[in-house]
């Protein structure tokens, strides 16, 4: 079933549950430019481990008032999307997501069919680069800061971290055979500690050392 929104809705952003083929939905913001449209579509997600509450909303309220509707969704398993266990990574769960949020976009009678953007940052600038050249449903793509080569990424951890975080990667994955519970990691840290984003940067996320 496809969920639509009126097109003579007053609100500024609405949330919507998108189905999937998993029956895990994906909570989406809309947020709606003025006037009935068709208008063009900002389709958008945030970077590793992170929700469209972690700092989404300045952009996608920017588009909106340009005359775009921007589409803000968490990922499944992450954020307010369905899905079980929840926050682990998927690439290729990640991109169907995308390319869920495009179709429906698509069908909704407010938006341009053939004025639908992709936009992503950090991790999600990998999938959008993907989506670029094999989404010929895309009139464009925007990848903010994208990660364009993983092994590079890693090469910049330090050794005793990449080391412990490819131990625990093998494990988790030869956990999941048998049906073991997911191994977690932080997403930020401070330099030194054990987490995929350990960058001076992670002082601001978790504060003074205690």
């Amino acid at each position: 079933m496809t969920m639509t929104i009126p097109n003579n809705s007053s609100a500024k952003r609405i949330t919507v549950q998108i189905p999937t083929a998993s029956d895990d939905a994906i909570e989406a913001w809309v947020y709606l430019p003025e006037g009935g449209g068709p208008h063009p579509a900002v389709v958008m997600a945030h970077g590793i481990g992170a929700i469209k509450a972690g700092g989404l909303s300045p952009f996608a309220e920017r588009f909106r008032e340009e005359g775009f509707a921007a589409i803000a969704f968490d990922y499944r398993n992450f954020g307010g999307s369905g899905g079980q266990p929840r926050e682990v990574l998927s690439v290729p769960r990640q991109r169907a997501d995308y390319s869920t949020v495009i179709g429906w976009a698509i069908a909704q009678p407010y938006i341009d069919p053939h004025q639908i953007i992709a936009w992503g940052t950090s991790f999600a600038g990998m999938h959008v680069v993907e989506l670029a050249v094999s989404d010929t449903r895309l009139a464009a793509a925007v990848a903010q800061a994208p990660l364009t080569d993983g092994l590079a990424a890693a090469m910049m951890s330090p050794l005793k971290n990449g080391i412990r975080l490819f131990g625990l990667a093998l494990l988790d994955r030869l956990g999941s055979l048998f049906g073991r519970q997911p191994i977690y990691i932080p997403g930020h840290g401070r330099p030194g500690d054990l987490s995929i984003g350990a960058t001076p940067d992670g002082r601001q996320v978790l504060g003074p050392p205690q």
